[in-house]
């Protein structure tokens, strides 16, 4: 009786307990055993942990960097220029300089090709030409190195040659870009200077006598360029001084647009005019040292006395403009491409443009250059220094 009050008591005690007491009935959860929960940090086999490090054939054989290019210089952005406006008198006012090339060198002559995209800076003695395209300005390397006889001429195929006197009475013509030999002219015993026509066809050499052609008076002789022969030969004068024969060498030749005249000035400062089809001269003007014939062939300009400016109708060979003259001595004399204008430049690199039918300075512009040369359609103009110039530098000038 007395043990089953005890047993009685304890299941009392057990039931108020688990009705009290929910910690105790959290704790009845099932029990999850250590091979249920995975290890954070298995333990690996020798043969797990080789299979678990990358093979080096996992990683690239070859790594691509990038390349890294080196600086380049921008190259000159292209002339932009109106298409339509050429210089003349209705646009000399917008005349502006639209970019300036450093040639480096002093130069003796700017030369365009016959279609006008390309100019050739001549240097002087010693230097090499240079060949630059006109859009870009990019500037193209020749072999070619300028001495005291040598000529740069365009054909009518654009193709740029080189005349050189050579010592056995020869002018040898030579490719610019090649250096190939294109041809031999005979009879110069003097290499002295040229002109070229318009169409790049006539030649006309400036020369003296020589043994194979003994003329005491011989000055020009003229090639057709395309059929390889002599055509003309022009005589000047020679005269006796403290006994000696002294000729009359041209410093200077101008072809007429037509080809019809060929105009030279002499060292003695005289210009001679000649025929080129008879070789009959047709004119002569004293104290000329400077010629340049309009684009319709109808008027011949002539620097005189250094300073003044006459203009000829070679029809008449009558004086027809208006008294001009230049503040400084002439270097350079052109006419615009509808003639009724004269572009000049002095000495001193100023360049001054003249109605020359009137007398009136139209425009100046100072620190120009003193040599000038228009493109073939007229619608630049380019100026550069040939004198005393560390480096030379060529003005590109148009209507933008």
């Amino acid at each position: 009786m007395e043990i089953q009050s005890k047993i009685r008591l304890s299941m009392l005690l057990c039931c108020l307990l688990a009705a009290c007491s929910p910690i105790v009935e959290t704790a009845i959860l099932p029990t999850v055993t250590a091979t249920a929960i995975p290890s954070a940090s298995p333990t690996l086999t020798p043969t797990e942990l080789q299979t678990e490090t990358p093979t080096l054939t996992e990683f690239p054989t070859k790594v691509s960097l990038p390349t890294h290019k080196p600086t380049q210089t921008p190259k000159p952005a292209p002339i932009l220029i109106n298409p339509s406006a050429k210089i003349d008198k209705e646009t000399i006012l917008d005349l502006e300089l639209l970019r300036t090339v450093d040639t480096d060198s002093d130069l003796d002559s700017v030369i365009f090709s016959q279609d006008g995209t390309l100019f050739a800076a001549v240097p002087r003695s010693g230097e090499e030409i240079k060949l630059i395209r006109v859009a870009t300005l990019e500037e193209m390397r020749t072999s070619v190195i300028v001495d005291s006889s040598t000529e740069l001429f365009s054909s009518i195929t654009n193709q740029f040659s080189v005349l050189e006197y050579q010592s056995n009475f020869e002018v040898s013509v030579k490719d610019l870009s090649s250096g190939k030999l294109l041809s031999l002219f005979g009879g110069h015993l003097l290499f002295i200077k040229t002109a070229i026509s318009n169409d790049g066809r006539l030649i006309a050499v400036g020369s003296a006598p020589s043994e194979s052609y003994p003329r005491a008076t011989e000055n020009i002789i003229i090639w057709d360029w395309d059929k390889r022969e002599r055509i003309q030969t022009l005589y000047g004068d020679w005269y006796f001084e403290d006994d000696f024969l002294l000729i009359e060498l041209p410093a200077a030749a101008f072809f007429s647009p037509d080809t019809a005249l060929l105009a030279a000035t002499t060292l003695t400062e005289r210009s001679i005019i000649w025929d080129v089809a008879s070789g009959e001269r047709v004119k002569e003007i004293e104290n000329v040292w400077l010629l340049g014939f309009s684009h319709d062939g109808t008027k011949l300009a002539a620097g005189v006395n250094k300073y003044l400016i006459a203009v000829y109708d070679t029809a008449s060979w009558k004086l027809v403009n208006a008294p001009m003259n230049a503040p400084g001595e002439i270097d350079s004399i052109i006419f615009t491409p509808d003639d009724d204008l004269l572009i000049i430049s002095t000495k001193t690199g100023t360049v001054m443009i003249w109605d020359w039918k009137t007398g009136e300075l139209v425009r100046e512009i100072s620190s120009s250059g003193t040599g000038l040369l228009l493109s073939p359609d007229g619608k630049l103009l380019l100026s550069y220094y040939r004198y005393n110039r560390e480096g030379g530098n060529i003005f590109i000038w148009g209507v933008p």
